[in-house]
């Protein structure tokens, strides 16, 4: 996955409600929107290197999104919406050996009065899939 602007190293400073937070950008301070209405206390502590993407709105009350956050020498994603872009992604190119063989995926499906994130479909069943982001991590494992 790719995303379609190039994105901005910030240093965390502190979450000012649940989907927003000050950040720290060459000096300056700004408000960027989390989206992720998680807790990610371990993700979120004040001087941690993050990065934003850049949101061209007319109608947001922020100009980024906080998308990354670095944890050591790996990236996590802290962007509720990456993860069914992400299994997407994979069943397209064929990476999900779990879902071979499925032929259709529909993304935001009803499901009585529920809104699935994916639906895999082949001609013999169905499978409804919900994707959901890290929200803990301890040492180098990643827990929902």
């Amino acid at each position: 996955m790719e995303y379609k602007s190039n994105l901005i190293k910030a240093q965390f400073l502190r979450r000012t409600s649940r989907f927003s937070a000050t950040v720290n950008v060459s000096g300056e301070k700004i408000e960027v929107h989390i989206p992720n209405s998680g807790r990610l206390r371990e993700l979120f502590r004040p001087g941690q290197t993050t990065y934003l993407q850049y949101i061209e709105s007319n109608t947001r009350k922020t100009k980024h999104d906080l998308v990354l956050v670095e944890m050591g020498t790996t990236l996590c994603s802290c962007d509720s919406r990456i993860p069914p872009v992400l299994i997407e992604e994979s069943f397209k190119e064929g990476d999900l050996d779990p879902f071979l063989g499925f032929t259709k995926l529909e993304r935001e499906v009803s499901l009585g009065d529920s809104r699935l994130d994916i639906l895999l479909s082949r001609t013999d069943m169905n499978r409804y899939i919900e994707a959901k982001s890290v929200t803990l991590v301890e040492g180098k494992t990643a827990f929902i």
